[in-house]
């Protein structure tokens, strides 16, 4: 996926807006940098178009999405710690 940053606030985050053909779909997504004592909090999100309408016609991609942000999520985990 191919994608513009739109607005960056160093060290805390990163906004940005996908590019075409994906943002059909998927419009744009953030990283958070949030500091939690000795560490910190690190939530990535993507907005989706038609949300509802998506998880009642492809409900097995959805689930496949979900399914793939939550183990990118521990990937990035490990390369962060």
């Amino acid at each position: 996926m191919k994608f513009l940053s739109t607005k960056i606030k160093p060290n805390s985050k990163i906004e940005y807006k996908l590019l075409f053909p994906t943002s059909i779909i998927c419009t744009g997504g953030s990283f958070i940098i949030k500091p939690k004592g000795k560490s910190c909090l690190f939530t990535a999100t993507l907005s989706f178009r038609l949300g509802y309408v998506l998880s009642k016609l492809m409900p097995s991609r959805v689930d496949a999405t979900r399914r793939h942000m939550k183990e990118e999520g521990k990937n990035l985990k490990k390369l962060l710690e």
